[in-house]
């Protein structure tokens, strides 16, 4: 009989080991399922916890909507540069943030261009005035020639005439007569050249007094350029930018400076298309900024216009004006008086728009997934509802803090309780 080999050997060692080690587990698991302790189940009727609820009224609201935008002053000046020229000097003033009054300097360039342009022009002025008025005493003396000349045509044609008949009668020889034909050609000639000379004036004249137009634009243009060297504010307001120093050369409709007047501020803010019909101009809308204190109270703007077209994001442009006209440029300056609304500030609106009625609201966090839970005969029961819209505001009536409100579709029951957070892990049925 043949020994069995090694490797059997030790196959069957590990397959009993093996088998060993899956007896103990089974025994071991066996154990414990046998020993394991009891859990006791409790009725969910008899668990109660503490919640705290709010008792439904109707109150009088409004339809309230919400709109976000970027304020801006309503005057603002981007004064630029009207001539190409050098900054030759800043007043000592002009800075970012300093006032300014309309008409006062903001900067001074190098006239020298234009005072050399105007001079020229001056100067052409004066030549063809002068040749203006020596071609009309040419004119006048010409005229004076040819009606002497004209006179002495009708002598020569008169005596030509007189030659002729005493040839005719015998008493003058062909020889007068030719004479005093030539005579008249003479006269004749004489007047084609005086009026050739006066039929030349008025085209040179016409030419001159082009030339005089030519020159005087240039000195209006000129003039203009001078004023224009000197820059100054188009507005009262606050200068915002100031965008040259001295030395440098600007273009034409290069910007020079900003200037802004912040006490009429407006607000471009974007409201849902829906709100369209309920919105019109002279509503009153309510702002507040996020970068103002807390004690900071919101400012009462007007809507002014209406954009006529709905945004690709289902919003339309409503435009509301802040007049802090009462407040001086200096406090703006200085940052003394009351609070301001600056330019450039994000701002939430809120309009309240069509009759207050009778509505149900909830605090906003009783909300979650469209269901509140409500307390009947001391037990939770759940229920879906509608919202109709957002509220922000305060009711003290119904002993909360919150201010953030929705205003449901469908009013439920007055004296409904519901669970204020809508986060509390709590289960339809369940005693509170």
């Amino acid at each position: 009989m043949n020994k069995p080999s090694p490797n059997t050997i030790a196959m069957l060692v590990r397959t009993l080991v093996g088998l060993a080690i899956l007896i103990i587990a089974c025994s071991v698991m066996a154990y414990l399922i046998a020993t394991k302790p009891t859990v006791s189940k409790s009725d969910l009727d008899e668990l109660s916890v503490a919640v705290q609820v709010m008792r439904v009224e109707p109150v009088q609201v409004a339809r309230q909507w919400r709109g976000y935008g970027t304020t801006q002053a309503k005057e603002t000046a981007d004064v630029p540069a009207r001539i190409g020229a050098t900054v030759i000097s800043l007043p000592n003033d002009i800075e970012v943030g300093r006032i300014v009054s309309k008409g006062q300097t903001l900067a001074e360039l190098d006239p020298t261009d234009f005072l050399n342009t105007l001079n020229a022009a001056e100067k052409r002025i004066a030549e063809t005035d002068a040749t203006i008025k020596l071609l009309e005493t040419d004119l006048a003396s010409l005229k004076k020639q040819l009606a002497v000349e004209e006179q002495d045509i009708e002598l020569a044609r008169a005596d030509y005439q007189r030659q002729l008949e005493r040839n005719n009668n015998g008493a003058a020889t062909p020889t007068d007569v030719d004479r005093a034909q030539r005579t008249l050609l003479n006269a004749e000639r004489a007047v084609i050249g005086i009026q050739q000379q006066l039929d030349a004036i008025p085209p040179r004249l016409l030419g001159i007094q082009a030339q005089q137009a030519a020159a005087q634009a240039d000195r209006d243009t000129a003039k203009a350029n001078l004023a224009r060297a000197t820059i100054t504010s188009p507005i009262d307001g606050i200068i915002e930018a100031l965008d040259i120093e001295v030395g440098e050369n600007l273009a034409p409709g290069q910007r020079v400076a900003r200037i802004i007047d912040p006490r009429i501020i407006e607000l471009p803010m974007q409201l849902p298309a829906s709100a369209r019909s309920y919105v019109a101009t002279g509503d009153d809308v309510s702002l507040t900024t996020r970068s103002h204190p807390d004690d900071c109270p919101p400012w009462n703007a007007t809507i002014t216009r209406l954009g006529v077209a709905n945004n690709p994001t289902r919003t339309f442009t409503v435009f509301a004006e802040v007049d802090q006209s009462r407040i001086p440029l200096r406090n703006f300056a200085e940052g003394t008086g009351p609070y301001k609304l600056s330019a450039g500030a994000f701002t939430l609106a809120k309009l309240d728009t069509a009759e207050p009625e009778q509505q149900t609201i909830l605090p906003a966090r009783s909300i979650q997934e469209g269901r509140i839970r409500t307390v009947v005969d001391g037990q939770i029961v759940g229920q879906t509802v509608e919202v109709a819209f957002d509220l922000e505001g305060t009711f003290p009536q119904f002993g909360v803090e919150d201010t953030q409100w929705v205003v449901l579709k469908a009013p439920l029951e007055p004296g409904t309780l519901v669970v204020l957070s809508a986060s509390m892990t709590i289960l339809d049925g369940q005693k509170v």
